[in-house]
């Protein structure tokens, strides 16, 4: 009879056990889910913060204001970025 109370025992803790470890693993999930979202979010910025230099480089260059060399040097420079 005491047996049986140790393996009812021992099958709950265990039962426990993989709840406590179901609910890390999606937490760890919905973490780096939250990280790749914030990533991709970044690298518009970047990206768009990219397009929006090279349009007034190309706005200064086609105002006359740089001239063609000073234009590719600074093209240059941002694109290295």
């Amino acid at each position: 009879m005491i047996n049986y109370f140790i393996y009812i025992v021992i099958a709950l803790i265990l039962i426990f056990v993989f709840i406590i470890a179901i609910k890390a693993v999606n937490l760890g999930i919905k973490a780096k889910n939250k990280n790749l979202i914030e990533k991709d979010d970044i690298v518009f910025e970047k990206k768009d913060d990219l397009t929006e230099k090279l349009e007034n480089l190309s706005n200064l260059y086609k105002s006359g204001s740089i001239t063609e060399e000073e234009f590719k040097i600074a093209k240059k420079k941002i694109l290295e970025m």
